[in-house]
């Protein structure tokens, strides 16, 4: 991997989304979608309260989908939930992020230590057999994204997609 392209990566939201997701962003961002991501970015690292309103169409749905991968890539958080308005909108959403964990060649060019898991498990069925070193790591597919529990930053992060009117949020 890019030591310096990923370092840029780790330590910005903005930068993470316009080289991992180029046909996300594909579009010239204007500086309003710098001071989104930044804003983005700073909630997410901090823990801000703040609102943020930007018109429709303008790219929040996606940002905040391009800083759970990045903050679970760069180890930022050990624990993300996402709830949506229902079952059906959290399952979309989940098959979304794992399919881009899968497929993104970006990502896996920039975070192979990571993506790699997904891209070797992606076509095994519900008891995965992988290894990491030898060693059996025991990950089973379930509701739950979680990253597999080897050395590196991102390890052992768990997200978890909920929809607001199903049984796994009250």
């Amino acid at each position: 991997a890019d030591e310096q392209l990923r370092k840029a990566c780790d330590a910005s939201l903005y930068t993470f989304g316009l080289t991992c997701f180029p046909e996300v962003f594909s579009l010239e961002p204007s500086p309003d979608h710098k001071r989104l991501a930044d804003e983005i970015q700073k909630a997410m690292e901090a823990g801000t309260k703040r609102a943020i309103a930007v018109q429709r169409g303008f790219g929040k749905t996606t940002w905040c989908d391009t800083a759970i991968q990045w903050c679970a890539l760069t180890g930022r958080v050990e624990m993300i939930m996402l709830v949506c308005g229902n079952q059906g909108e959290a399952d979309g959403l989940r098959d979304g992020l794992i399919t881009s964990f899968e497929n993104n060649d970006h990502l896996y060019a920039l975070y192979p230590e990571i993506t790699h898991f997904f891209r070797e498990t992606a076509s095994h069925g519900p008891q995965l057999k992988a290894t990491f070193q030898g060693e059996l790591l025991g990950i089973k597919r379930r509701k739950d994204i979680i990253f597999p529990n080897v050395p590196f930053i991102g390890s052992q992060c768990c997200i978890r997609v909920r929809g607001i009117d199903s049984h796994g949020v009250r």
